[in-house]
């Protein structure tokens, strides 16, 4: 059974692995960035899946949070990685 990335993110998304509601600010923009690095999604298919968990935020504020916060992630990453 061949499935494409996408549709594994899907999956995964619907089961609930990626946290449960109520959803916190601090936690949404890793949510969102998590999906867009893990997975070779777009912006608007990161729209989707958080609109299927209802969280309701437009692709131009998952490209802001990436812009904001993804610098900031990776570096958490990198220290991580560091130590």
């Amino acid at each position: 059974m061949n499935r494409t990335l996408q549709e594994i993110a899907v999956e995964i998304f619907r089961q609930g692995e990626w946290g449960k509601p109520p959803y916190t600010f601090p936690n949404l923009p890793k949510l969102a960035l998590m999906l867009c690095v893990r997975f070779p999604l777009s912006l608007r298919n990161v729209e989707d899946l958080l609109h299927e968990r209802g969280i309701k935020v437009s692709h131009e504020t998952v490209r802001f949070w990436w812009n904001r916060f993804g610098p900031i992630f990776t570096s958490e990453i990198r220290q991580k990685r560091a130590q």
